[in-house]
């Protein structure tokens, strides 16, 4: 508050110094009724004066630029470049037209690979199991005709083995 009153004081007893804009600045603590930094308030000047600087830096580059002539040569050249552009989207569009017809090729082509190979697939599994439909109605048989052997032969043990019994019994009986 201090600052506020001597700030009051030198406005009020007259004293005309005049003084410049930036020190104006630098050295006033009052701006809009509110009490500012000196730092903060020196930053702010030294931003601005560096901005202001740089603008009229900009300024004098711009005057220093010389002006080229534009000349019919170089319009002819740069009819000729864009000639040669409208030609080279030509030979573009053609090419991709290519990669697009082949790229459907590769498709078909992809395409009937899948089909193929699913039907290669499908008979593989289809053989592999009329193999195995065939191999059990082809054992099937020889499966009957084992347990018809094998129900014989357990017969004619049973005759064989009766038979013996009978013989053994008889030559017992009558050994004399």
């Amino acid at each position: 508050m201090k600052e506020i009153d001597t700030l009051r004081r030198k406005e009020s007893t007259g004293g005309c110094r005049i003084i410049s804009f930036s020190e104006y600045f630098c050295n006033a603590k009052l701006i809009s009724g509110k009490l500012v930094n000196s730092k903060n308030m020196k930053s702010v000047v030294f931003i601005f004066m560096l901005f202001f600087s740089l603008l009229s830096i900009s300024a004098s580059a711009q005057e220093k630029q010389v002006v080229v002539p534009y000349t019919l040569a170089d319009r002819d050249r740069a009819i000729q470049i864009e000639a040669k552009l409208n030609a080279l989207d030509a030979k573009f569009e053609s090419i991709d037209k290519q990669f697009i017809n082949q790229q459907r090729q590769i498709d078909d082509i992809k395409t009937l690979f899948y089909w193929g190979f699913g039907i290669l697939i499908s008979l593989f599994i289809f053989m592999l199991g009329y193999m195995i439909w065939d191999r059990r109605t082809a054992m099937q048989p020889a499966l009957l005709q084992a347990s018809k052997a094998e129900e014989n032969s357990r017969n004619l043990n049973f005759m064989v083995s009766g038979t013996i019994y009978f013989l053994v019994s008889f030559a017992l009986r009558y050994y004399d």
